[in-house]
């Protein structure tokens, strides 16, 4: 399964970054090309904030973020 995770990051090149009071989590897809679907119109709509970013990842990638 995979998850589009979007938010704001003080660093928008490093997933770790982001400040998870802005997390948003969609899915879950079973493809990951269901996902990158999701994934593109997230980041268009926020094509002009830099430092907001989506991802694609797993649900163990997203159950590890630190609270």
């Amino acid at each position: 399964m995979y998850y589009v995770v979007e938010g704001m990051h003080t660093d928008p090149s490093d997933y770790t970054t982001m400040n998870l009071k802005t997390r948003k989590i969609h899915g879950p897809f079973e493809t990951k090309e269901e996902a990158n679907t999701i994934w593109k119109s997230v980041a268009m709509q926020s094509i002009d904030f830099h430092h907001h970013r989506a991802w694609i990842k797993s649900k163990k990638d997203i159950d590890n973020d630190k609270q």
